[in-house]
């Protein structure tokens, strides 16, 4: 099948475009695949690209997970990998779960970031009643102490490392050189990059925004001083050395950082992103929200956004975080909605929010308690119907059909706004990416319809949330605020308020 979908793309490119949507819908009609003409304009755009570095800016629910598998299956034999790089563990999943939809007998290498991954070695260091809750049920606060790290877990010391034959993370890394089609997370692609540096390799990144976007590091005073390097003859077993020379170079890490851009007291600050794309033959870069940092020379498509939003219903909650009144308004929110919808997802901003959900709802699953991935599969299939979560619910979940979604505060980065080194200006364009993402969490497919619940009053200070908002009006979304002062709800076209 794939032999005929890169014949039909090279025939039709040469000769009759308008024909290819309805040749390739008929090779891929055993698939249950469907190819809209957004996802053939893409298509032919990346096959005119004679460009080492391609983007495509497209708005959620575009169809660009198949689109860029079915451009890197009928490409795959130009090159010795197809790299997927994403930034979440859902988005991999979601991959891989399109991947399958082709029925191929190859099986794509899925490898999450480090910190998924058990280290026996530190395991084996811990009291015996916290290596079973860790095997068991792996919660987040104990996991991070036995996380695989560069550092520990060094070239070197995997020669020699006890665990080694039975270790998960270096079973992986050996698969990585035989294997056609990787899934990888853009925390850990730079590693394998360097692994498969003498190869062909096309690399596709999804939410390249994510990896290409400054990056926010957080000083402390420790971290302004050179650390002294630890010392093996110090130390009683090799183990115990490792567990220092982690903490050693995660320190000295943060102190380059500092040097490098001339920091000289505690805080957080914006870097540069730095990537190098050299090793890969050609790069594609795919997001909703393209940054500005794209490499020179790179060839860009930007579709436009044409989702119908007529039902879809938002409103803004004349609340806040700070108002005495918000919490019994969350609750009340969230009590209404779960009475309507048989699927409402909270969109939260910290772990503390989450905590008093949980307080308030005892039956709300969490991403404090399980993986973001399996509590989307257990709404979808109906077994619970709240779900809360922070970071990875606003970018890379994907439920289908009626629903509610709750954002509990707009997202800006700090959630106590109150870091002077975060300019203002970057607080907001982290703040409107990120919640024209969980926007787009409601509109995944032509079935989709329900209502948007925002609490956070303070909208009307923002003129580009605002004009985001009045462009999905525009579209067919009915927008309401309301507005407390007033005796009945309004239909409001939002003003600033200065």
């Amino acid at each position: 099948m794939l032999s005929l979908v890169a014949a039909v793309l090279a025939r039709f490119l040469k000769n009759d475009e308008k024909k290819l949507p309805q040749v390739l819908e008929k090779i891929l009609e055993k698939t249950g695949i469907k190819l809209f003409q957004t996802q053939i304009d893409i298509l032919l755009f990346l096959y005119h690209s004679s460009n080492k570095f391609k983007a495509v800016e497209a708005p959620t629910g575009t169809g660009k997970t198949i689109t860029y598998i079915i451009y890197s299956l009928s490409k795959e034999h130009n090159f010795d990998h197809v790299i997927f790089s994403t930034f979440t563990k859902n988005l991999q999943q979601q991959i891989y779960t399109e991947f399958h939809k082709f029925s191929l007998d190859i099986e794509p290498l899925v490898i999450f970031g480090k910190s998924s991954y058990i280290c026996l070695d530190k395991l084996s260091l811990l009291p015996e009643k916290e290596q079973e809750i860790i095997t068991r049920l792996k919660p987040g606060e104990l996991l991070k102490k036995t996380a695989v790290t560069s550092y520990y877990c060094s070239q070197e010391y995997r020669k020699l490392c006890p665990h080694r034959e039975n270790c998960e993370y270096v079973q992986i890394l050996s698969q990585i050189k035989n294997s056609k089609f990787l899934i990888v997370n853009h925390f850990l692609l730079p590693h394998i990059l360097r692994r498969l540096d003498d190869r062909r390799i096309l690399l596709v990144i999804d939410e390249c925004h994510q990896l290409l976007s400054r990056r926010v590091i957080h000083i402390e005073k420790e971290d302004l001083s050179e650390p002294e390097k630890p010392s093996p003859e110090n130390f009683g077993t090799i183990q115990e050395f490792n567990l220092t020379y982690e903490k050693y170079m995660i320190q000295l890490q943060k102190y380059r950082l500092a040097k490098k851009y001339n920091i000289q007291s505690p805080g957080r600050y914006e870097i540069p992103a730095n990537f190098d794309f050299s090793s890969a033959k050609e790069v594609i870069f795919f997001s909703a929200t393209m940054p500005e940092t794209l490499p020179e020379n790179c060839d860009l498509l930007q579709i436009e956004d044409r989702t119908d939003w007529s039902n879809v219903k938002i409103i803004i909650k004349d609340t806040n975080y700070r108002k005495k009144d918000y919490l019994n308004t969350l609750r009340q929110t969230i009590k209404k909605a779960t009475g309507k919808y048989s699927r409402v997802i909270v969109l939260a901003t910290s772990h503390q929010q989450l905590r008093k959900i949980r307080e308030m709802f005892p039956d709300a699953a969490t991403t404090l308690d399980e993986k973001p991935f399996t509590l989307i599969e257990k709404l979808k299939s109906g077994q619970i119907n709240l779900v809360a979560g922070t970071d990875v619910f606003w970018t890379g979940i994907d439920v289908p059909g009626r629903k509610c979604i709750i954002m509990t505060k707009l997202p800006f980065p700090s959630p106590e706004n109150s870091d002077e080194e975060i300019s203002f200006v970057t607080g907001m364009q982290i703040m409107l990416k990120k919640f024209k993402q969980g926007m787009g969490r409601m509109l995944r497919s032509s079935r989709c319809c329900g209502e948007i619940f925002i609490l956070d009053n303070r909208i009307q200070k923002f003129p580009e949330v605002i004009d985001y908002l009045q462009s999905l009006s525009k579209k067919g979304a009915t927008v309401i605020f309301e507005n407390k002062r007033k005796e009945n709800t309004q239909n409001l076209r939002l003003r600033v308020v200065k």
